[in-house]
């Protein structure tokens, strides 16, 4: 089945945008970690990526190849919502799911809790959650979207797990997504009373910062993370989207194009797949105050992370997330700002025990 030629405007326009962002070799000054057997990488071959399925077996699937590309977070930054587009391209695919988890969980490769010698850490049996099916020939690119970097606050990937995919995987590319980090913090479910504390006591004029929320918002210190992974990966193989980028309706097909095109998989007219909007819709934080994600974007200590990745990146400063969570609430009014009630949270209990403890004096609350 021939592939459908891209028109010359859509290739213009893709040879013009600069959405998206990518490191300088020359900038990164992150020393090199080496493939020993320590880290069960020791420099041997481990097989093709690709393998296909016997003849006799083959019932849907072609051959099973290990992803060509991961998009590896950040979690809450829109990680589903580009996968599913890049899912309508005519040559891409995530396998059977969206997010394996195969180097986390133990019924696979875990490698997050020591060395792992299993037959499930072979890179074939990696490929098996990547079939390529007879009907979709043409699906031959194959990505993984789980979040290695970090998904709601969890733990990123291991040494061992990188080590891993530079070893068996060495022309592996990656994909970040990167976002403001007061955004992607107020994204998270789990810290959505913290902040309606912390918004509350901003209008009451008390403008001190929890010292856990504090800790909490230290996970979005980008840069941190995405060393690790410099340190086995060269700088070329990154590409950086920007979810506020990804967001914006205009931007967004081409950004697409100008990642598919780092993919080697060429752009796509991706039409009604667009609509797809993921999480975006239940993690608008449009009940949250400019005030407050000015506050948290210019954190000292976020605000150095911030500088120390824009010194990475391509053609000067791109992120700005301080300054534009700045300029947007430079004279906004006071009623501006009230727009969410504070929950009154309670512990979860038994309902016999939820009516006895609000029927007393500590259950009287003031509304």
């Amino acid at each position: 089945m021939p592939r459908p030629r891209p028109s010359a405007l859509l290739l213009a326009a893709v040879a013009t945008a600069q959405h998206t962002l990518r490191l300088d070799p020359a900038r990164v000054r992150v020393p090199t970690t080496p493939l020993t057997a320590e880290l069960g990488a020791e420099p041997r071959d481990y097989g093709p990526r690709c393998h296909d399925e016997p003849k006799k077996r083959r019932l849907r699937a072609l051959r099973y190849c290990a992803p060509s590309f991961l998009i590896i977070g950040f979690g809450r930054c829109g990680t589903t919502s580009l996968a599913r587009y890049l899912r309508s391209h005519p040559r891409l695919t995530f396998g059977t799911r969206k997010e394996h988890f195969y180097f986390s969980r133990p019924e696979f490769c875990d490698l997050q809790h020591g060395p792992n010698t299993s037959p499930k850490c072979h890179v074939k049996a990696y490929a098996k959650q990547f079939p390529i099916y007879k009907d979709k020939p043409e699906k031959d690119i194959t990505f993984d979207a789980t979040p290695l970097l970090g998904g709601d606050m969890g733990v990123p990937a291991s040494d061992r797990t990188i080590a891993w995919l530079r070893s068996r995987l060495p022309e592996l590319k990656l994909v970040v997504l990167i976002k403001s980090p007061a955004d992607r913090f107020m994204s998270n479910p789990n810290s959505a009373a913290k902040l309606a504390r912390f918004q509350a006591s901003l209008r009451r004029g008390d403008n001190t910062m929890p010292s856990k929320l504090q800790e909490l918002l230290q996970e979005n210190c980008y840069i941190d993370k995405l060393e690790r992974w410099l340190a086995f990966f060269p700088a070329d193989r990154f590409i950086l989207i920007k979810s506020e980028d990804l967001r914006d309706e205009g931007k967004r097909p081409t950004i697409l194009n100008e990642v598919t095109e780092f993919l080697g998989a060429g752009p796509h007219v991706y039409g009604e797949a667009l609509n797809f909007l993921g999480n975006y819709r239940r993690a608008s934080n449009v009940t949250v105050s400019p005030r407050v994600r000015t506050t948290l974007n210019c954190l000292p200590r976020l605000r150095t992370c911030e500088a120390r990745l824009d010194a990475l990146i391509q053609g000067g400063t791109r992120l700005r997330w301080c300054d534009e969570a700045r300029r947007v609430a430079h004279g906004m009014r006071e009623t501006q700002l009230r727009r969410s009630r504070v929950p009154h949270m309670q512990p979860t209990l038994p309902p016999e025990k939820r009516e006895r403890a609000g029927s007393g004096w500590f259950g009287r609350r003031k509304l």
